[in-house]
């Protein structure tokens, strides 16, 4: 297994986790975030949920009436409720394509599962190398936060372009089941998480489609 994760927190708790199973040397931890290139940016950490932490770039792309402008005290002046500081981390980022060179020598075939909120259509702009170098049946990505943020500014054509890179790549989409099959022209209304399974190698329900031994 190869883990990106850039929360401290998170961090600590899978070294932990490691130790406990004794698993060390099947486990390679990478303390990052996954991004478009190589930079530093800006980590929203949410306390209640540190699942939920994102990359701060993205309430950049916000619409104005979800931004908020002026980040203030608990209480201002007057008694009036404020809103609560965010609490913010300093990330480095990698790509996708970055993995390839973390992989073992042996390692050619992955399942990869994503969930960055959000960030997954930009990240898959800096993938092709993994996905050429790299046999991945499935994908398993939480969806439900693109959907929710398919107003931002250039979101909508950065999920298109994620989707016709997949789809390009035989990649059909599922409910997590992995047997319901979902439409490309409906990702709009797709549940919150979604498996890919790529039909060229892999067994895909409904599409009778099947090449290679994979399933």
């Amino acid at each position: 297994v190869i883990a990106v994760e850039p929360l401290y927190d998170s961090l600590i708790r899978l070294h932990k986790s490691i130790q406990l199973n004794n698993v060390q040397h099947q486990i390679t931890l990478v303390a990052n975030a996954i991004g478009t290139k190589h930079e530093r940016l800006t980590l929203n950490i949410v306390d209640k949920n540190l699942g939920a932490s994102y990359i701060s770039y993205l309430d950049e792309l916000a619409p104005p009436e979800k931004k908020i402008e002026k980040i203030v005290d608990d209480q201002q002046p007057g008694g009036g409720k404020g809103v609560p500081p965010k609490v913010l981390a300093e990330v480095d980022t990698i790509t996708l394509d970055d993995l390839v060179s973390i992989f073992p020598s042996f390692f050619k075939r992955a399942i990869l599962k994503i969930d960055i909120e959000g960030y997954e259509a930009l990240a898959f702009g800096n993938a092709s190398l993994l996905f050429n170098r790299t046999e991945i049946p499935a994908i398993y990505m939480e969806f439900g936060k693109l959907i929710e943020i398919k107003y931002h500014r250039g979101m909508m054509t950065k999920i298109e372009d994620m989707l016709s890179f997949l789809k390009k790549r035989n990649y059909e989409p599922y409910e997590v089941n992995d047997i319901n099959h979902i439409l490309y022209d409906n990702w709009e209304s797709w549940p919150w998480d979604v498996a890919f399974r790529r039909c060229d190698i892999c067994r895909c329900p409904g599409l009778e489609k099947l090449v290679g031994s994979a399933e």
